[in-house]
């Protein structure tokens, strides 16, 4: 019988169509091309799809912005309580994102003083010192909100919509904010602030007594008045209205929401803020989907972010195989492999980098390892390793570096016991878990702990690694742009108040499966976002 020489079909493996669809964001693409059309429900389709990808110039996350239509172009609001120095982390994320900064209070200023129809209707309120009511304020925003170069941009609102009838309507005209964060900072710290204000009539420009004061000249310092809505009890009263709105119009948006509090405030330090705001809104430009994917990942970080923890979770999650040198290592000595290595390196369970990386490679190019994916931890540790991955064809297609300060890993590390037991890891931190601030008492509790941990040997390994990030990014870099190859992404890994710190926190010291299921689902069911800078 004459053998069949007919070629397949297909000549590459299912896997590789999957990791070629993600690199190039398919899914996506053509999520979006299918939403647009059945919205937009044109008479000649071929012809909108063709329209439409000229429009989008091959860059999906900068196409056209239609009331009621889908779109993937900033769409962002900022709330806060007043005097939050809301409007400066506002418009440096407008800036980033190429975006429009819309303030709903400039926007009735400009109308009042145009004399405009909307302007006009309000007016009467602003002089009574009245709230502006919600269907000419949602009027107001509404009518930006259509102009041309908004519906081209995207838009970052700040502190809008302030009450839940407001976030109705613009749910109701079609416009579906892709991202809301709210900040919070106790009441206290927002009345010093805004009571601290004083204006300069002369100039117009604004000072703060304790964290901006003005210039030390007689002139000056007589010249300044306190706006009468900067006073406490203004404050204040403006503040109760705000506690009052804010979780009416946090239930609107309970999906695509983030909250951050800043228990100390962050005042002279809204940089730190808006690495955090650049770092969520970066995501929000990409829908959540679970389309096919080859995982190919890397989590890297310095000693004690959590690397381990992170790993096993995609682990359990994805049933991806879990590779780091120590596990490969330890694979190694427990087998009868064929690998000939010399025997002082096999008894003292330490071998030469090259050997390790010799020994993950085999284990990246297994058949588990291909057919079910993998997450590396804790390698490569340096550019050269990075580029020898490359050379043996690990191509990685996700790198998560775990985003955590030296003190907090310290801390982590040092206050690390084992259960000898059982080889359960305990930290002695305070105030994490009832439980584990009693262990150390509890009779029979056999605690050890690694000589590794001591603060000593911490330090000089955090020494080791502080160029670490540096070296990576040298090799992988950030996706700057739609066409960048860049796959390195940050998590923050800490926590942004000692509350949230706290809660989320499990009995290892690390962060709950909350936290995996929001970074996982943020960072790895998204295309990799394109990393925007504080200009």
């Amino acid at each position: 019988m004459k053998k069949d020489t007919t070629p397949p079909l297909t000549s590459k493996p299912k896997k590789n169509n999957a990791a070629y669809a993600d690199r190039n964001n398919l899914f996506q693409i053509c999520h979006e091309m299918l939403s647009a059309v059945l919205i937009s429900k044109p008479d000649d389709v071929i012809t909108f799809f063709i329209e439409h990808l000229k429009t989008a110039k091959g860059n999906f996350t900068k196409k056209v912005f239609c009331i009621n239509h889908l779109s993937t172009v900033p769409a962002f609001s900022i709330l806060g309580p007043p005097a939050s120095n809301l409007k400066y982390l506002a418009e440096k994320v407008a800036k980033a994102h190429d975006a429009i900064y819309i303030s709903a209070t400039e926007l009735l200023i400009n109308a009042i003083s145009r004399g405009n129809s909307y302007g006009t209707q309000a007016k009467p309120f602003v002089e009574r010192r009245q709230l502006v009511p919600d269907a000419i304020m949602t009027a107001i925003v509404l009518a930006r909100l259509k102009d041309p170069d908004v519906q081209s941009n995207g838009f970052v609102l700040q502190g809008y919509p302030r009450t839940r009838e407001q976030a109705c309507s613009l749910q109701r005209a079609g416009i579906i904010l892709s991202h809301v964060v709210v900040i919070d900072i106790p009441d206290d710290l927002v009345v010093e602030r805004a009571s601290g204000l004083r204006l300069d009539p002369q100039n117009n420009k604004t000072y703060h007594l304790k964290y901006d004061p003005p210039p030390k000249t007689p002139n000056t310092g007589q010249r300044l008045i306190q706006r009468a809505s900067d006073t406490e009890d203004s404050v204040r009263s403006r503040l109760k209205l705000y506690r009052r709105n804010i979780t009416l119009v946090s239930n609107c948006y309970k999906d695509n929401l983030r909250k951050f509090t800043y228990e100390n405030g962050y005042f002279k330090q809204e940089d730190l803020v808006l690495k955090e705001l650049l770092r969520v809104f970066g995501q929000g430009l990409n829908k959540i989907d679970y389309v096919p994917r080859e995982f190919k990942i890397l989590v890297q970080g310095l000693p004690g972010s959590g690397k381990s923890f992170v790993c096993e979770k995609l682990h359990e999650k994805y049933g991806i195989i879990h590779v780091s040198p120590k596990l490969v290592v330890l694979e190694e000595l427990s087998s009868n492999s064929k690998n000939e290595f010399p025997d002082n390196q096999k008894n003292n369970n330490r071998f030469e980098d090259d050997v390790v990386l010799k020994l993950i490679v085999q284990k990246l190019k297994s058949k588990q390892c291909t057919e079910k994916g993998w997450v590396l931890e804790n390698f490569p540790n340096s550019f050269s390793e990075a580029e020898a991955l490359k050379k043996e064809g690990i191509l990685p297609n996700r790198f998560f570096w775990l985003e955590v300060d030296k003190e907090t890993c310290l801390k982590r590390l040092t206050n690390r016991f084992y259960d000898a037991t059982n080889g359960k890891v305990f930290h002695t931190v305070t105030n994490l878990n009832l439980q584990i601030e009693q262990l150390p008492t509890l009779p029979n509790q056999n605690l050890i702990k690694n000589p590794q941990d001591s603060e000593l040997k911490v330090k000089k390994r955090l020494e080791e690694s502080e160029f670490l990030k540096e070296e990576l990014l040298k090799s992988f870099g950030y996706k700057m742009d739609e066409k960048s190859k860049g796959i390195m992404q940050e998590i923050n890994a800490v926590g942004l108040s000692v509350e949230s710190f706290k809660e989320s926190i499990d009995k290892d010291g690390f962060y709950d499966e909350e936290f995996i299921e929001r970074s996982k689902e943020g960072n790895l069911l998204r295309p990799i976002p394109v990393v925007s800078r504080i200009a």
